[in-house]
């Protein structure tokens, strides 16, 4: 990148101008390409660097919408837990209703992290994933178990703190 600068070359089209941006890691020039940046940006949320993998999650998560089947083909079904952690944050900070079926199943996933990241997206979903956050109540991980029950305070104003039978019986007179 550095060379192509120099020789003072300028990109002739939206493609070579993510690729030139990837490459110098500027990771909010290319959210600011919208839907022409989004492969770069999933592309960097797979990188083994943490800084980089948070700085294109953050990215994405300004591009919104067009971000959301992209983090859902891949990212978050990634055999590393780290770019699957990135992804649930991801789609959950976009809040688009696409994202609820795959936040839910990551509240299954055997990494810790990704369970309370999904936990603490779907907040932003709000009651479509009540349910899924009553079931989570039962998780093995207390933080888990508490990022839930916050979770489900917020969505419904409600305070049973961990008491999964409390928040059945309330969902179940509740529901509507």
């Amino acid at each position: 990148a550095d060379s192509l600068r120099a020789m003072k070359w300028q990109p002739a089209d939206a493609f070579q101008k993510s690729r030139l941006l990837f490459a110098e890691q500027k990771w909010d020039k290319l959210a600011e390409l919208g839907e022409e940046g989004v492969d770069m940006l999933v592309a960097a949320i797979k990188d083994k660097n943490r800084r980089v993998r948070f700085s294109a999650a953050r990215a994405l998560g300004k591009i919104g919408e067009a971000a959301v089947e992209p983090l859902i083909a891949y990212p978050l079904k990634a055999k590393d837990e780290n770019v699957r952690e990135s992804a649930a944050r991801v789609l959950g900070e976009i809040g688009d209703k696409r994202a609820v079926e795959p936040l839910i199943a990551a509240l299954k996933d055997e990494n810790e992290d990704v369970r309370c990241s999904a936990v603490v997206r779907l907040v932003k979903i709000g009651k479509a994933a009540v349910e899924p956050l009553i079931a989570a109540l039962k998780d093995e991980e207390s933080l888990v178990r508490g990022n839930a029950a916050r979770a489900l305070a917020k969505i419904t104003g409600k305070h049973f703190g961990d008491n999964q039978t409390k928040w059945r019986e309330w969902w179940e007179q509740n529901r509507e």
